[in-house]
């Protein structure tokens, strides 16, 4: 999967947690504000991703 990871940063405003190393191709992205909350999983090599959303106590995750 490929994906500009410039365009994950400004969105995300931070930089990618890698669950192992970098040349593993997995890694998350978070974003909290107040009760707003978004988080991106990723596998490059998988072609996976996994984005949870959820904004108080109402949750919805989307997994392709």
């Amino acid at each position: 999967m490929k994906y500009d990871e410039l365009d994950f940063f400004e969105f995300f405003e931070s930089e990618p947690f890698y669950l192992f190393e970098k040349e593993a191709g997995i890694c998350s992205y978070s974003y909290e504000k107040d009760d707003f909350k978004i988080y991106a999983s990723l596998s490059c090599y998988e072609n996976y991703m996994s984005i949870d959303i959820s904004y108080k106590k109402v949750r919805f995750t989307a997994v392709r």
